[in-house]
């Protein structure tokens, strides 16, 4: 059988030829593989692995409509219920959930926090999965993660690799006139920042400029992904589809 298992590395997931036919599974097929990160630049130990999470499970959900729910203690009963003794491993993931933590998340840890809501997605979400594929570009070998491993999964992960197989892919034109947000915006955000900072209210401000694009309807998240990946490449790079949206 094509699977890992846990311990060691020998085991290759053979259907699996490169990291691209992980990008592609998500594209193709994303109820069944829905959630995939990845390292697009090589060189470092924090860019030896992608995951594609497969057969998403149960979910744990803080929306908008019930921002006053326990997630966090939600989640962590969730994982006392489910946790598992494993032995070591090298591996980044071997079973468990893959998890969306918002900024507004931090309103439930300090309530006094005035925390925008974001329009399409939720506060946070946590998906239960099982079965994860891991490409590891040391050894160049993919493997096959579940709990525990079962043959009707293996047998349509390899299907869905050979559908890959025969899929004709178009180039597509990802180009699109962007609008930068207004430089002044950034440049007095950062003075705000240092006077809290020197105030001693925080110790470290992240901020970011917004930039918007209309693109064609027919372009579609996936091919974006790919586009940025290629240039823009980065260790922690992923995309997430979470109903309607696109991550």
């Amino acid at each position: 059988m094509p699977a890992w298992s846990f311990g060691q590395l020998t085991d290759a997931f053979s259907a699996v030829s490169g990291p691209d036919d992980l990008r592609r599974l998500n594209q193709a097929f994303p109820d069944r593989y829905p959630f995939l990160l990845q390292s697009t630049s090589r060189g470092s130990e924090l860019g030896r692995y992608d995951i594609l999470f497969a057969f998403p499970g149960e979910s744990l959900v803080l929306d908008n409509a019930n921002p006053e729910e326990p997630f966090l203690a939600a989640l962590d009963d969730w994982w006392q219920r489910d946790r598992q003794d494993l032995p070591d491993s090298p591996l980044p993931f071997r079973g468990g959930w893959f998890l969306y933590l918002g900024y507004e998340l931090a309103g439930e840890i300090e309530p006094k926090l005035d925390m925008h809501t974001d329009p399409l997605l939720p506060i946070a979400f946590a998906v239960r999965c099982k079965t994860a594929l891991i490409w590891d570009h040391e050894q160049q070998v993919c493997v096959l993660v579940e709990e525990p491993v079962t043959s009707s999964d293996v047998a349509q992960m390899c299907a869905d690799v050979d559908a890959l197989e025969s899929e004709v892919r178009a180039e597509v034109d990802c180009s699109a006139a962007a609008v930068e947000e207004t430089p002044t915006n950034f440049t007095d955000a950062v003075i705000v920042a240092k006077q809290h900072i020197a105030a001693g209210d925080v110790y470290q401000a992240n901020l970011s400029r917004e930039w918007r694009a209309t693109i064609p309807s027919a372009l579609c998240s996936e091919a974006i992904y790919e586009t940025l990946c290629a240039t823009n490449p980065a260790p922690f790079a992923g995309i997430a589809r979470w109903r309607d949206t696109t991550i």
